[in-house]
């Protein structure tokens, strides 16, 4: 800036950009030297490296940052992407527990987590968008506010269309923690849980030709009454499935086949 004042020299949609001050002809040459260090990014003063973080910090996470450019998964681009576990529990705090902001804001490398992966579908597709599954991710570092991970589990989605499988990278915030597992024992046991629970879907609606029947949907009602159960563990079976049934809005033939798998489990308690 060579003439004007301040208020007429610089353009509004400038505002909050540098600007150099070179009305006085006697800081001329330091303000010109100024103005090319800026050009060229050579600043008077250099930033000092950074330190090593402090040890109550455990250095692991810190010293696998990156600064990289990351950025979340679109479900317009990639085709999936993560629901937040925040958001849910707001919307369900009955039914979708999370851990605290403190416990998903101090994760560490080889922490496994757990994420709501949401799914669309290309055009003529017999799946539905909307759809989706809960998968767990181990954290290998950190960029800026993101955690980065690779996935655990071998998604039901197909990795032609939406670019995910097995050991995928995941960018994630602690908002789409929905479940921690410090050592990995609680993912694998989980996933032999799951895959327990499949088989017995699957079992289920072969016995009795049932059709139109969606295994995501029947896990997650049974998910519900596990979850009811567990914080009213006094309550009798039949009061627990009234209680989801009225919460939860699925498609009758799911909450059936979830409320004949449950019944049936727990008709000798």
């Amino acid at each position: 800036m060579s003439l004007g004042t301040n208020d007429c020299a610089v353009p509004p949609h400038f505002a909050g950009i540098l600007a150099i001050d070179m009305r006085n002809d006697d800081d001329f040459d330091r303000k010109f030297e100024d103005l090319l260090r800026h050009i060229y990014g050579q600043p008077a003063l250099q930033r000092p490296p950074l330190g090593s973080p402090p040890a109550f910090l455990g250095g692991d996470l810190i010293s696998n940052a990156t600064t990289t450019s990351v950025r979340l998964a679109h479900l317009e681009i990639e085709h999936w992407e993560l629901e937040s576990g925040v958001v849910m529990n707001e919307l369900y705090p009955d039914t979708f527990e999370i851990p605290n902001d403190a416990s998903r804001r101090n994760l560490q490398i080889g922490d496994f987590v757990k994420a709501a992966f949401k799914y669309s579908y290309p055009p003529g597709s017999d799946e539905e968008d909307g759809g989706g599954e809960r998968m767990w991710i181990k954290i290998t570092g950190t960029n800026g506010p993101y955690y980065i991970g690779t996935l655990s589990n071998d998604p039901v989605c197909t990795d032609t269309w939406h670019d995910l499988s097995f050991d995928s990278t995941i960018v994630f915030l602690p908002e789409h923690v929905i479940s921690i597992d410090r050592g990995g024992e609680d993912a694998a046991q989980a996933e032999e849980h799951d895959q327990m629970v499949t088989s017995v879907i699957e079992g289920f609606i072969a016995e009795f030709s049932i059709e139109g029947a969606d295994i995501d949907d029947v896990k997650f009602v049974l998910g519900s009454l596990e979850r009811a159960q567990n914080r009213n563990p006094e309550k009798d079976h039949e009061a627990i499935w009234q209680e989801v049934h009225d919460r939860v809005n699925i498609e009758h033939v799911n909450m059936q086949i979830a409320c004949s798998i449950w019944m049936s489990a727990h008709e000798h308690d």
